[in-house]
């Protein structure tokens, strides 16, 4: 069962035992991989476009799946099918495109199934998540100054000093909203930057109590989501902060919540003309017109993915509207739709897969405990988050991070329950033998 850490006082919290030290290589790789996705350098060579954290996710991607090949857990099916999509998304845009778009081919595969492996591999314990998230969480404060300095002036500091040495990604115009501008940072659209510092909210809340920096680490979060001023991350942060609340007031009655969900959602397709989703959706925007673009935009991308369903579109435009814009603000369905239903269904299978192997692990840890609290409640803010926006370069390598990161919460090693496919299962231990009684004395 699900635990609320808030529900259980500082001072009687029985602490888990201290995890062992982490390699160095480990904290490197991860420090090093923050590093490069916070530079916005594009350096070009041969006509290729060298972002640093993708040269990383293309060096480490071999030597990463011969670690998980000869790991305890061996490369299971969440692995297999992290691969099969990067395969497939390869394979679209070679059907679509011919060679004419491999170089891209190559990099969005990477970015898939590369920064999978970097927190299935790197982030193999809970002391490696708390490590994740520290060094994530002083990046983006770092961030903070330039970002407030962009949302006053529109000028982007951070861009415009590494463009003296290289190309950068350049994002569009200035936005305004709310008085003041929308922050990029370091990502290719304000979006982004929000969901950046919404994705690990639920983590922050209960892997760390206040007086270990709680607050601080929301903060941030908070900051980075005001700055970028956009629907999406305020829509995690309200799920996320709204099932925090839910464990507190309940006494952790998950089971509850899902039948006034589905109570609410029955009601609402009866009593409404307009339908749960669309209520929802409406709701949950800044924007209400957004909303019916959103609505359209699945009505008419669904439609394309029906007429592309194997290999979907590539990177060719779409049947919609004359009045529709191309923009397709929604993650999930721009799979489908780029790279047909094998793409999304071995994601969202991946997804799938993890969020069950978690729900089903037993520790004897606290800590891990509420580990698995805070990831799983993140995972969802990330899920409907992603479900009103479309996500590329940094944004995807670094939600597919997360997922891989997820897996230490079901490891046998961490006090989860091994499943199946697990290499770690020991032989069940023979019963010791009592002698057999007989009327006949013992040969010699």
């Amino acid at each position: 069962m699900l635990r609320s850490p808030t529900l259980i006082p500082d001072a009687h919290v029985n602490e888990a035992p201290a995890q062992s030290e982490l390699p160095r290589w480990v904290k490197f790789g991860l420090v090093l991989y923050l590093f490069l996705m916070f530079l916005p350098l594009q350096p070009h060579l041969a006509g290729i476009n060298l972002i640093p954290f993708r040269l990383f996710l293309l060096v480490t991607i071999i030597p990463f799946t011969l670690i998980r090949i000869r790991s305890d857990s061996g490369f299971d099916r969440i692995d297999a099918l992290m691969a099969l999509l990067s395969f497939w998304v390869f394979l679209s845009f070679i059907v679509n495109h011919g060679m004419a778009r491999f170089e891209f081919a190559v990099m969005s595969a990477i970015e898939y199934y590369g920064g999978f492996l970097v927190g299935r591999v790197l982030v193999t314990s809970l002391s490696g998540f708390r490590f994740f998230l520290n060094a994530f969480v002083i990046a983006l404060a770092l961030m903070i100054p330039f970002a407030v300095i962009e949302n006053r002036t529109g000028t982007n500091l951070w861009l415009d000093f590494f463009i003296k040495f290289s190309t950068t990604n350049m994002p569009g115009p200035p936005e305004m909203r709310f008085g003041g501008f929308r922050v990029n940072s370091v990502f290719a659209h304000p979006i982004h930057f929000g969901i950046a510092g919404s994705m690990f909210l639920g983590c922050y809340f209960t892997l760390y109590r206040w007086g270990e920096g709680r607050a601080v680490r929301v903060l941030v979060a908070l900051a980075v989501v005001f700055l970028a001023q956009s629907s999406a991350p305020m829509l995690s942060v309200g799920g996320q902060l709204g099932l925090l609340a839910w464990g507190v007031m309940s006494r952790d009655r998950w089971k509850l919540l899902l039948a006034l969900f589905v109570a609410a959602f029955v009601f609402l397709s009866i009593a409404s003309d307009r339908g749960p989703i669309i209520i929802l959706v409406e709701t949950m925007t800044l924007n209400p017109r957004t909303a019916w673009w959103r609505i359209h935009i699945w009505n008419f991308g669904i439609e394309n993915v029906w007429q592309n369903p194997i290999f979907g579109l590539g990177m060719r435009d779409w049947v919609r509207p004359h009045w529709l814009a191309p923009t397709v603000d929604n993650f999930w369905l721009l799979i489908a739709m780029r790279h047909g239903l094998p793409a999304v269904a071995c994601l969202i299978g991946a997804v799938a897969i993890t969020i069950t192997r978690i729900m089903r692990a037993t520790y004897a840890q606290p800590d891990m405990e509420r580990a698995r609290l805070g990831y799983l409640i993140s995972m969802l803010g990330y899920i409907i988050a992603f479900a009103t926006v479309f996500a590329w370069g940094q944004m995807v390598a670094l939600s597919m991070v997360f997922l891989g990161a997820g897996a230490f919460l079901f490891a046998p090693t961490n006090g989860g329950t091994p499943d199946e496919e697990s290499t770690n299962i020991q032989p069940p231990t023979p019963r010791a033998i009592a002698p057999r009684y007989t009327r006949f004395p013992a040969k010699k």
